[in-house]
């Protein structure tokens, strides 16, 4: 039968629906969802530049971003199952591994590069000049056990300087520069956003204590579970793409990742602040001086090897 011999009210009411049906695309695929648990910071800021640029989607996937300081925290919801992919550091990765948890590196996020270092020991009286003036003083660092308390620890034992003899000091970042100038502690370890706004307030560096493990490593990166890499091995090819795409972007592209990040985490971008370097590639000649750092320190076991967290 041919379209005019339709029954008018039909004919409308087919028109109707087509109008109303979303328009068709060849080949078209579902995004898949992915879950992905990442800090709040510049650190792990590749998931928000990511998702702001659409570049999960241009690479078929539906992200849902969820912000987590505690990198404890991350572990344990990966290691739950509840979500699939989690940014932590290096250490906190391994040490996971160690006791058994089937963690692996899907992709690199932050490193460290002497060149433009982002955490710095930083001090306010002009007394404190050394590692050997802060025997027997406190030191504030953002927890009692991570990676800035075992940087702190090389450098002091590269200084000849006890660790023991250093009182470490738990504090929130944003509160360091008020202890110094108060004189609660000696030193803090600070972080950027609020190691500029430190030194812009009137202290000085009196070290970089990454400096003592490597002039450029890996800090932190993007894991999983074998269980679920093995399981999902197209949206792992592609969360990788998108990561490393997504690294390029945003070491080359200062000012509008700035952008995102506040619109993402509400964390102001100071245009005075050194900013994040994102690794591209999972190399693990990156990996290992902070792990070999570990355990020297008792972070971890002896010769903790960088393939270990890629395989």
């Amino acid at each position: 039968m041919s379209a005019s011999a339709l029954p008018r009210r039909t004919l409308v009411a087919s028109l109707a629906a087509i109008l109303a049906a979303p328009p068709l695309r060849a080949n078209a695929q579902a995004a898949t969802h992915l879950t992905v648990l990442t800090s709040p910071s510049d650190s792990g800021g590749e998931v928000y530049y990511a998702q702001e640029l659409g570049t999960f989607k241009k690479h078929g996937l539906d992200a849902e971003i969820v912000s987590l300081n505690a990198g404890a925290a991350v572990a344990t919801a990966i290691a739950s199952g509840k979500y699939d992919i989690g940014q932590g550091n290096v250490v906190t990765i391994a040490a996971a591994r160690e006791k058994g948890l089937p963690f692996v590196l899907i992709a690199p996020a932050s490193i460290f590069n002497t060149k433009a270092p982002t955490t710095a020991l930083v001090a306010r009286d002009p007394a404190i000049q050394t590692a050997a003036d802060l025997a027997g003083k406190p030191v504030g660092n953002t927890s009692l056990h991570d990676i800035g308390n075992m940087a702190i620890d090389v450098w002091l034992n590269k200084n000849n300087v006890a660790p023991s003899s250093v009182r470490i000091v738990e504090m929130p970042g944003a509160q360091m520069s008020e202890a110094l100038l108060r004189g609660t502690v000696a030193a803090a370890h600070i972080i950027e956003p609020f190691l500029s706004a430190s030194l812009a307030a009137g202290n000085r560096i009196l070290a970089v204590p990454y400096d003592s493990i490597a002039p450029r490593f890996l800090i932190a990166g993007f894991f999983s579970t074998t269980d679920w890499i093995r399981a999902h091995p197209n949206e792992t090819r592609a969360f990788k793409a998108v990561m490393a795409e997504t690294s390029r972007w945003a070491n080359a592209n200062r000012a509008r990742s700035a952008q995102i990040l506040e619109k993402y985490t509400s964390i102001h971008v100071s245009p005075t602040q050194t900013r994040t370097e994102y690794g591209e590639t999972l190399d693990p000649a990156l990996i290992q001086p902070l792990l070999d750092a570990a355990s020297k320190d008792n972070f971890l076991r002896p010769s903790f090897s960088a393939k270990t967290l890629l395989s």
